[in-house]
């Protein structure tokens, strides 16, 4: 998106943001309560009833806790014995993971749910591995190497940006993105990143917000660690998923014979409910209309309630997962033991490299390129131009750093200008 665009849409959204909080403020009366500590309880027979349905409601979630974890081993097992394309199945072993991790935590957190925002915290941060995972699946599915990747973006035509080009165009501002600008990916790239860097980040503010006794999960009062944790987490997982939007429109009959959308369906679901259930259980705990009773604490319920659903979404999940999937396509059993293969799927040291070189895309190419005019409807990168643009792009292919490739691809743009656009004078 173009400065200006950015800069109206964050205005809007600090203005939306700042009326909310107001009201919310305005409206919490309430102090804050420690809701780490353990009820003591009396052995009464209106506890008795509390306790036998919350004991039935645990070992429901349980069942298809355990039931959604089987199912999830086992076609991650599948995808370790059918190891013939690593590139791809690091990622998809990476994303079925988050099923069990997803619904254990849940589970734990229902059963102990004193300290359901320790487990809530390991939960969240698994999660924004798993989208980093995913969006290099996609640009897997384009190619094995970031040249082949670059290239499936050259001849795209501009495309209007998702959801926001009305309130674009009627701010006069250009609603149109270029996928064969050379900073288009990187820079689609670094809005998949930064959810990987905000997300862990933000977990260890709550992490010792909480110990400090100034998290309150029960409030959304702004004088609170709860507010703002989910404020920034909202934030910046909606740029992630919108990132994620935008590359899948702009690929996705690139990559058809992948099947890409129910992938996309999966991961979306996964994510999206959990944050969007997360944000209407905290809004009826700060209103009250999910109150404390003598035995548990309104947080305690609301947590409850969440691991409760989320066990049950997680075993639909994971039957989706075996269509979404599959491991069919992977034909034939490498010699390499399957131990093997899962300690390379959680190597994690490629997402630390993506961090590095999305930090230094936007800190140093966001600044070289910010005096560089913008060219609407101008595709900077076209290999049809002339043979000696396709020359050099051919070259790209012989260098392994980032580098190097970027130094190479702006002579290869401006040979491609030079000719294609020549004669605009």
């Amino acid at each position: 998106m173009s400065a200006n665009s950015a800069a109206t849409v964050a205005r809007s959204g600090i203005l939306i943001l700042a009326c909310v909080s107001s009201v919310v403020a305005a409206s919490d009366n309430s102090t804050c309560q420690d809701n780490s500590q353990l009820i003591e309880y009396s052995s009464g027979s209106a506890f008795s009833l509390e306790r036998d349905t919350a004991s039935w409601a645990w070992i429901i979630t349980g069942v298809f806790a355990t039931a959604a974890s089987v199912l999830s081993f086992a076609l991650i097992f599948s995808h370790l014995r059918k190891f013939n394309r690593p590139l791809e199945q690091i990622h998809i072993v990476r994303v079925l993971l988050l099923v069990p991790v997803y619904a254990i935590i849940s589970w734990l957190a229902f059963r102990f749910y004193w300290r359901a925002v320790y487990f809530f915290i390991i939960r969240d941060c698994y999660e924004a591995f798993v989208i980093y995972s995913f969006y290099t699946l996609i640009l897997q599915f384009l190619g094995p190497t970031v040249q082949s990747q670059k290239l499936a973006f050259v001849n795209k035509q501009k495309m209007l940006w998702p959801i926001w080009h009305p309130i674009l165009r009627l701010v006069r501002v250009d609603p149109y993105y270029y996928p064969s600008s050379p900073t288009f990916l990187q820079s689609n790239k670094a809005g998949v990143i930064q959810y990987v860097v905000v997300r862990p980040v933000m977990t260890f503010v709550a992490l010792i917000t909480q110990l400090l006794n100034v998290y309150c999960a029960e409030s959304l009062n702004v004088a609170y660690g709860h507010f703002w944790y989910m404020l920034f987490n909202f934030v910046s997982v909606s740029i992630c998923m919108y990132s994620l939007v935008v590359l899948y429109l702009t690929v996705k009959d690139d990559i058809a014979d992948h099947r890409p959308l129910p992938k996309f369906v999966s991961i979306k679901l996964v994510i999206f409910l959990t944050i969007v259930q997360n944000v209407i259980l905290s809004i009826l705990v700060h209103f009250n209309v999910i109150p404390a009773n003598e035995y548990w604490t309104s947080t305690n319920i609301s947590n409850g309630i969440q691991s409760f659903i989320v066990c049950i979404e997680m075993f639909l999940v994971s039957i989706f997962h075996f269509y979404s999937f599959s491991a069919t396509s992977y034909s034939g059993v490498l010699p390499t033991p399957w131990f093997k293969a899962m300690v390379t799927c959680f190597n994690f040291l490629d997402i630390l490299r993506e961090m590095g070189k999305a930090a230094s895309h936007l800190i140093l190419r966001g600044k070289k390129k910010m005096g560089r005019p913008e060219r609407s409807g101008t595709i900077y990168l076209n290999v049809e131009a002339s043979a000696g643009a396709n020359q050099s792009i051919a070259s790209l292919r012989r260098y392994e750093t980032e580098e190097e490739e970027e130094i190479i691809e702006e002579s290869v743009v401006a040979k491609a200008d030079g000719k294609s656009y020549g004669t605009n004078k």
